[in-house]
């Protein structure tokens, strides 16, 4: 499996078994030097549930908020089977707002 170290922690802190998830796609590049960068990835396990993990800067989907402090962070969403397909449906990552 194709990502980061971080993102492999943090699925596996959610309980998942990353020898039972396969990872549908990747996108994005996550760069720590630049703000708003991220990678994330839609995941399917083999019950059928779908997850996106990602990585990035602040003023991405994936930042981490302590008080005033911002920085990079790496989270987990889940997904219904709806949202999975929407996301691997659309190539155009700009219509994800940040959540």
């Amino acid at each position: 499996m194709d990502i980061s170290e971080n993102m492999k922690r943090c699925i596996t802190s959610k309980g998942y078994d990353l020898d039972d998830v396969e990872l549908l796609d990747l996108r994005g590049k996550f760069d720590p030097k630049v703000v708003g960068s991220f990678t994330e990835g839609v995941f399917k396990t083999s019950d059928g549930r779908y997850f996106k993990c990602g990585e990035g800067m602040p003023k991405s989907n994936y930042e981490l908020r302590a008080g005033l402090l911002v920085r990079a962070g790496t989270r987990l969403f889940e997904l219904t089977e709806d949202e999975a397909k929407e996301w691997l449906d659309n190539k155009d990552m700009s219509i994800y707002p940040v959540q």
